[in-house]
This record gives structure tokens, C-alpha cells and sequence, in this order.
């Protein structure tokens, strides 16, 4: 019922959605993914780009980045975590030099949950956690989808991820889960 119900998010961020920034995510890292009319902002990194609403609250995130594949596994946790955190250090910094998003973990065990799946007939490592500003106050949940782009040897991550302190925060993720869906059945087509 959950992935029925993503695939038509999916199949309506397809119809409407932020073309402008749907354009800059495709020149900025190749790749086309649909986001969200009310994303507006956005940010460029090396093979790293940022939309989202800068918002305080029901704050939207996308990023999507591409890393070099070469034929190793993709889906050690440990790797993906270590990975994940070296991305965002670079790209999503805090206010203060000693701030930046990263993975939650408890004793140094990131809360996290993983697996192998389907997304639109590609197999797909999801991974589904909580992030934080390290030194800060800010966090939430999050969702990441990576895939091989065997025909350019590249690992594409796509990640969504919420910042809504005082509201309920599964609709939010729901939301840019199904902005990250959009990769799929999209570039499938070209």
C-alpha cells in the first residue's frame, strides 16, 4: 500500500511541479528529478546539488549528488554512513564553522534503518534515519534512495530530508520520498 501510494505522489510531482529547479538539478548533476512547487531555493556543490523551501517550519529538503562507482558494493551501511557525512560537511553547513549535518547516532551507532529494494523496477539501497546539525539544535528525519548508473560508472544519491520541529513530520517526508521517486520512471524514459 505504501509504495502504491508513493508511486502516485510520484506520478503527480510528474505532472506539477518546480520546472525551474527541476532544470537546474538536471544541468547541475545530469540527472532529472521533480521537486515540489513550493521548493524555491537551491544550492550547487561539486556533483552536489541542494532545493529546498528555507523555511522554520514543514521545511523541505532534496539533494541529489553523484559519487564514482567502481563496481564495489554500495550498500555497507558503514560506508554509506561515513559517505553521507562527508557529503553534507562539504555541502549543508551551520551557521558556525564547527556546524554541520550529519547522521544521528546513539554511542556511536547511527539510527538508521536499511535496505535493498525496488523502486520503479531499479534496485534501489533505501536507507530511512534521523539527521542533525552537529553542534546545533536543528534535526529530523530523513530518506535516501542510491542506485548505479553503470552506463557512466556513478552511484546517484538522492536524499530528502524534513526540519519541522512542532508538527508531524511523516506527510513532509512522504513528500520529498516522492520527489526522490521521480528519478526513476523519468530518466527510464529518455
Amino acid at each position: 500500500i505504501d509504495d502504491a501510494q508513493m508511486k502516485m505522489r510520484a506520478d503527480e510531482l510528474r505532472k506539477h511541479y518546480n520546472r525551474d529547479l527541476t532544470q537546474k538539478i538536471a544541468s547541475t548533476v545530469g540527472y532529472s528529478l521533480n521537486v515540489p512547487k513550493q521548493v524555491r531555493a537551491s544550492k550547487k556543490g561539486k556533483d552536489f546539488v541542494w532545493v529546498g523551501t528555507n523555511l522554520n517550519e514543514k521545511d523541505l529538503n532534496i539533494v541529489l549528488y553523484t559519487l564514482p562507482w567502481d563496481g564495489r558494493d554500495y550498500t555497507d551501511v558503514e560506508k554509506f554512513v561515513l559517505c553521507r557525512d562527508s557529503v553534507m560537511h562539504e555541502n549543508i553547513p551551520g551557521s558556525n564553522p564547527d556546524q554541520w549535518m550529519q547522521t544521528t547516532k546513539i554511542d556511536g551507532s547511527p539510527i538508521l534503518f536499511s535496505r535493498l529494494r525496488d523502486v520503479e523496477g531499479e534496485k534501489v539501497f533505501e536507507v530511512r534515519g534521523l539527521w542533525e546539525m552537529r553542534n546545533g539544535a536543528l534535526g529530523g528525519p530523513f530518506v535516501s534512495l542510491s542506485r548505479v548508473d553503470t552506463v557512466n560508472n556513478k552511484l546517484i544519491v538522492t536524499e530528502g530530508f524534513v526540519y519541522s520541529p512542532s508538527t508531524d513530520k511523516r506527510d513532509l517526508l512522504r513528500t520529498v520520498e516522492a520527489s526522490l521517486w521521480t528519478l526513476y520512471n523519468a530518466n527510464k524514459q529518455k
